[in-house]
């Protein structure tokens, strides 16, 4: 498990997801109803949470990033 000095930035790393999560919703706006709704939480459970104002979910991601990545959640 690398610790937080082998963690690299990457170019782009930061927006990728946000990026392709956007283009699959504007591709599929229609299909992303049912099951493809499901599957987006599945993939990214904050998907369609506003963190900004969700602060019982944005403290879920943070403890759930943290542990998966081996950090102290701070």
């Amino acid at each position: 498990m690398p610790n937080s000095s082998e963690i690299r930035a990457s170019p782009g790393a930061s927006t990728a997801t946000y990026i392709m999560v956007s283009m699959i919703e504007t591709v599929l706006r229609d299909g992303l109803i049912g099951d493809w709704k499901a599957k987006m939480r599945e993939i990214i459970p904050s998907h369609g949470h506003d963190l900004k104002q969700d602060a019982a979910m944005l403290t879920k991601v943070r403890a759930e990033t943290a542990e998966i990545l081996g950090l102290q959640n701070a």
